[in-house]
């Protein structure tokens, strides 16, 4: 499309066609005889997508029988309430943390150990520690 100008909503919708198109800005000068003549050739701005803003959701015993098998949550529950307790017992330094699809007892910003969601119906245990933390630990 040529024209001596476009209004800058133009560029907002060439993005939205599906075919193809350039917007040329054409505009003429002349003085004393002499002739000039200035192209411009506009660039479809990149559209950057809008997501919705949400808040920090709490992954709590409701939210988990909401994604899950509720007879399952409970179980769920219960051995996460029990790896904190083993932990605290032997004075290890871990804090509880429930996320979106596990729990896990860290260590600063380091994931010890803790419980994951496998699918909606089932759960399994994992432990990565550091080898050097583990030979702190009293297990057992």
């Amino acid at each position: 499309m040529v024209a001596p100008n476009f209004d800058g909503s133009t560029l907002e919708y060439v993005n939205k066609i599906r075919y193809f198109v350039d917007l040329i800005e054409v505009s003429r000068w002349s003085l004393e005889g002499d002739s000039w003549l200035l192209v411009n050739k506009l660039e479809a701005l990149s559209a950057k997508r809008v997501k919705p803003v949400s808040g920090l959701i709490t992954y709590d015993k409701a939210f988990y029988e909401e994604n899950h098998n509720p007879q399952n949550v409970e179980g769920f529950m219960k051995l996460c309430g029990a790896m904190t307790r083993f932990a605290q017992e032997r004075g290890w330094p871990v804090q509880p943390k429930f996320n979106k699809d596990y729990f896990c007892c860290k260590v600063g910003f380091f994931n010890a150990f803790g419980v994951f969601w496998e699918s909606v119906r089932s759960y399994a245990l994992f432990f990565d520690s550091l080898e050097e933390i583990m030979g702190k630990l009293r297990l057992g």
